[in-house]
């Protein structure tokens, strides 16, 4: 009689993940987010009341990291992003200056997964 034992599959360890992993971080999307609703609502609610554009006390001022970028709106010449900081359920309206300073790598990921650029315009020359 001639066994074959074939190998055996690694177990599996850990707790499995409710939700696999995306392909990428910054451009996630969160199921109970509408983007476009929510900077509209934001938009009109800084109309309405005189209010700053960029959330005042970020997550960033509050010690927490950025989960991902889901969307960049520009306002008056001033770009901002709606940013998901990790462990929050709300998104924060963020400057770009602040962008730049605290989560370079991140904002970078953003635009070059999201943005199209045409003719002979160099990536660099648009964004920084």
């Amino acid at each position: 009689m001639n066994r074959c034992k074939q190998a055996a599959e690694p177990k599996k360890r850990g707790r499995p993940r409710k939700n696999p992993l995306s392909e990428s971080s910054s451009t996630r999307q969160t199921d109970n987010v509408n983007i476009n609703e929510f900077i509209s609502k934001h938009l009109d609610r800084v109309a309405k009341n005189g209010l700053p554009l960029a959330t005042a006390n970020n997550g960033f001022e509050r010690g927490l990291k950025p989960d991902s970028v889901l969307a960049a709106f520009d306002d008056e010449g001033q770009r901002y992003f709606a940013v998901k900081f990790k462990n929050r359920k709300s998104l924060e309206i963020i400057e770009n200056a602040e962008m730049k300073r605290h989560a370079r790598a991140l904002l970078i990921e953003y635009y070059f997964s999201n943005v199209k650029v045409e003719n002979d315009t160099t990536f660099f020359d648009l964004y920084f």
